[in-house]
Formats: C-alpha cells, sequence, structure tokens
C-alpha cells in the first residue's frame, strides 16, 4: 500500500471569478462553506427520531494579501455586491504543488467586499487583506 500524501494548510491553490472573469492567481485564505442540515424531530411510540432536513451550504469568506495588483479590483466588486456571480474554486495540493483532491467550487452571489483593516499604531501589523464572501447556491458545482 502507498504512503499517504499529506497536505498542509498552505498547500492549497484557491481562484476567484466575477461574472466569469478571473482575478489573480491563488488567493490566500477560504473559509466557510460547511453543509449543515436542520434537524426535525418527530416522536414515534415514546421516542424521538432525527428525520433530517434540507441543507444549507454556509457562507464561504476568501481573502488576498493587498497590493498594487489588487487595489483596484476594490472598485469592481464593491458595485457588483448583491448581484454579481461569483465562483471560488479551490483544490488540495502535496509538497510537489500537484492536486490531491479538487477542483472544487462554489458558485453564487457576491454578498460582501470588504476593505483591509488598516491599523498605524498596531505595534505587531500583519498583511493587509482583502476579502469577499460568497453566498453560496445550494449545490456544489465540481
Amino acid at each position: 500500500m502507498p504512503s499517504p500524501s499529506y497536505t498542509r494548510e498552505d498547500q492549497i491553490d484557491i481562484r476567484v471569478s466575477l461574472d466569469g472573469v478571473p482575478y489573480g492567481n491563488s488567493w490566500d485564505s477560504i473559509a466557510g462553506g460547511g453543509l449543515t442540515a436542520n434537524k426535525v424531530m418527530i416522536r414515534v411510540g415514546g421516542k424521538e427520531i432525527n428525520i433530517g432536513g434540507p441543507a444549507s451550504r454556509d457562507d464561504v469568506t476568501v481573502g488576498i494579501q493587498m497590493s498594487d495588483l489588487v487595489a483596484p479590483w476594490r472598485a469592481m466588486f464593491d458595485r457588483r455586491v448583491g448581484a454579481g456571480t461569483l465562483k471560488v474554486s479551490w483544490s488540495l495540493l502535496d509538497a510537489d504543488l500537484n492536486t490531491i483532491d479538487g477542483p472544487h467550487a462554489y458558485v453564487g452571489i457576491l454578498n460582501a467586499c470588504t476593505p483591509p483593516d488598516m491599523d498605524k499604531s498596531n505595534s505587531s501589523p500583519g498583511p493587509a487583506k482583502f476579502t469577499i464572501v460568497l453566498g453560496p447556491n445550494q449545490e456544489m458545482a465540481s
């Protein structure tokens, strides 16, 4: 049996397109997208039984480090909040940057566009990040 090929959090390829136009190469972070089902309980013969329910996917937040290349995107993303079709795809990579899982994609509407938090008084500043939020359709595209 071959050895497993493990992956780390930083070994992910994240791609974003808005209204079919790709923006950048790999983005820095992705969070959310979990699938949760409603719990529907019924009583049968003195027992309470969970019969499941419809599932919904959580919003997906994607971020990229702010740069002179990224800054001009903000105006386009701002204009399309609530209307633009957003696609976020991701693949897990191995140590040699070969895809080991994916690509997977979330498709939906651009729900939010957030400029980076900036605090000049912060004694340990981190990178400025531009983030967007996708409100996914309730299907996962591949």
